[in-house]
């Protein structure tokens, strides 16, 4: 089986929108559920999730490094550590995190690709976002 992930990684905010944004993305993150669809429930259906394990302990601990590295360089962090899922103690579990405000000098901003998987949040703070479109 394999997995399609189409999630957004990395927003370009214009300041003004900033603050806004962030405080929506905050409250939303806080309530996202981590795990496996494959999950059956007490009430035998699947669960819904919107955000699964990553592939590997090292990719796991790649993105660690980039969290822990760009909260080091000023950015806010939320979530950001590792989620321990009550029902899947083997697999690599990252809470939802919000990571913010990013700039391209950042690790995470050159390398996050290769590490994310669908429910890590890089914010790009701009006064110009014209160039996005």
């Amino acid at each position: 089986m394999g997995q399609n992930c189409i999630g957004i990684e990395r927003l370009l905010v214009h300041n003004d929108q900033y603050d806004d944004l962030w405080e929506i993305f905050a409250q939303r993150v806080a309530k996202m559920r981590v795990g496996s669809v494959m999950s059956m429930q007490q009430a035998g259906y699947l669960a819904t999730v919107e955000g699964g394990a990553m592939l590997s302990n090292e990719r796991f601990r790649g993105l660690e490094k980039l969290i822990k590295d760009a909260n080091e360089a000023n950015a806010y962090v939320i979530g950001g550590e590792e989620f321990k899922h009550p029902y899947h103690e083997h697999g690599y579990y990252f809470s939802p995190t919000v990571v913010g405000p990013v700039d391209s000098s950042m690790d995470i901003a050159q390398q996050e690709r290769e590490f994310i998987n669908g429910n890590q949040y890089s914010f790009f703070a701009s006064t110009d976002v014209s160039f996005v479109f």
